[in-house]
């Protein structure tokens, strides 16, 4: 497996012996990819984090399909957000670097209505 990033798109290629399958993960609302990875989640194994939202997939490489799981939205000025991401926690921060606080994000939490920490 491949993985090409642009901006808002994320392109997923499945290599086989002679054969190439592609899967595009599209961000129109997104102005900038700020990471993605895979990770150890219950029912989800990759995660995309844009300046607007954090997607959780299921992203299957026999049946070469990525079904989005969840998708947790958030605002923060343009050109002001970052992204850090702890495997070990499986917890994403996003960081609004113009008002200098972070938004936690438990990505095993996403059910229940704590996934989101309190903003420090």
């Amino acid at each position: 497996m491949v993985m090409q990033v642009g901006e808002t798109q994320l392109n997923i290629l499945y290599l086989k012996e002679k054969q190439v399958e592609e899967v595009k993960l599209t961000f129109p609302k997104a102005k900038k990819i700020l990471g993605f990875s895979f990770v150890f989640g219950d029912d989800f194994n990759f995660f995309v984090a844009t300046n607007t939202q954090i997607d959780l997939y299921d992203i299957s490489i026999s049946k070469q399909r990525a079904k989005i799981i969840k998708s947790i939205t958030y605002t923060i000025a343009d050109g002001h957000s970052e992204l850090f991401y702890d495997s070990l926690a499986n917890v994403a921060v996003v960081c609004d670097t113009q008002k200098g606080c972070v938004y936690p994000f438990f990505l095993n939490l996403y059910k229940n209505s704590k996934y989101k920490g309190k903003q420090i």
